[in-house]
């Protein structure tokens, strides 16, 4: 990786972390929702604040960038130090001032180590969704594969255009920053449809968005003289990702019974990074082998198209969502 991609590839790597680690934070609150069409409203809600909080850390790194003259990794470790000083105090006011202390559903068997125990209740969770939740546990095998390819293009796409496209670090951050700006686009789209059409289309639809969208990047964007129509796919990813969390957490919220929500909340993030691995490796692999970075994209595409074939098998829910008559399904 060039010194000039460097720097811009921990920065979405670190405020991507900081993402994940308040993830369960935002998720927790939308277990709450008194009725699907709140259940829209409040992840439309969710992922505006989170398009803020990561908008704001890229204004800030674009400054110190502009002002400081410091080299990329001394940059690097600037955003890091960011996000834990301004991870930290938030996560623990959301832990521990906002949210009240519940109780461990289980303890740790004697003579069984953290990792063996929670090995062996992942494995026992998910077979047994296909017996009591099957439309809980064929979502969680979406996700594996969506999140992936997911979150594989917020890293990787960094890559592409560092390498493929020969953009400046500075002209990455644009694109980046203008990301950001059109996520409220698909957080609008989200609400609207998801309202319309109920969470299971609105997420099939959502899907369908991401591989044509995919397609027509790897085919119109391929060198550096398609350079400034990249920015148009800046906008029309950004709409992407402000589609996609808001629909993906909301359909889970729905899928999963009140009573079992802390239950599930553990397979629902292991889901998201169980396979995180992999289109980085593909990309890589490919393009070492091949040296061709738009075929090594395929590998995210690949995992797209099966998150999407998936999606489309989740059986309909219980419509009696925690005995809450306010709860009806929309699918």
């Amino acid at each position: 990786m060039t010194d000039r991609s460097f720097f811009c590839t921990t920065m979405c790597l670190t405020y991507a972390f900081t993402i994940l680690q308040h993830y369960p934070v935002v998720m927790w609150s939308y277990v709450g929702a008194k009725s699907y069409h709140y259940l829209h409203g409040v992840t439309s809600s969710g992922r505006m604040w989170e398009t803020i909080g990561m908008f704001g850390f890229f204004i800030i790194c674009a400054i110190v960038t502009i002002v400081s003259g410091w080299d990329s990794v001394t940059l690097a470790r600037f955003a890091q130090a960011l996000s834990v000083a301004a991870g930290g105090p938030t996560l623990f006011f959301a832990y521990h001032k906002r949210y009240p202390t519940v109780k461990a559903a289980k303890v740790l068997p004697e003579g069984s180590s953290l990792y063996s125990a929670g090995v062996k209740e992942l494995w026992t969770t998910i077979v047994d969704l296909g017996k009591t939740e099957p439309a809980v546990q064929r979502f969680l095998f979406t996700i594996i594969f969506l999140d992936a390819s997911v979150g594989g293009f917020t890293n990787l796409a960094i890559i592409y255009l560092s390498q493929q496209l020969q953009l400046s670090s500075t002209e990455i951050v644009i694109f980046i920053l203008i990301n950001l700006l059109s996520n409220p686009i698909g957080v609008f789209v989200h609400k609207k449809l998801a309202r319309k059409v109920g969470h299971k289309k609105n997420f099939c639809i959502m899907i369908g968005a991401w591989i044509v969208l995919t397609i027509l990047f790897i085919s119109l964007i391929a060198g550096p003289e398609q350079r400034y129509g990249a920015y148009a796919f800046a906008v029309l990813y950004g709409y992407a990702f402000g589609h996609y969390y808001p629909s993906t957490n909301g359909y889970f919220v729905s899928l999963v019974p009140k009573e079992r929500a802390t239950e599930l909340w553990g397979w629902n993030i292991f889901a998201g990074v169980v396979l995180s691995w992999v289109p980085p490796l593909i990309f890589t692999s490919v393009n070492e082998t091949t040296g061709n970075l738009r075929l090594a994209l395929l590998g995210m595409f690949s995992f797209l198209v099966v998150g999407f074939v998936l999606a489309l098998t989740i059986p309909p829910s219980n419509p009696d969502k925690s005995n809450d008559d306010s709860f009806v399904n929309d699918e």
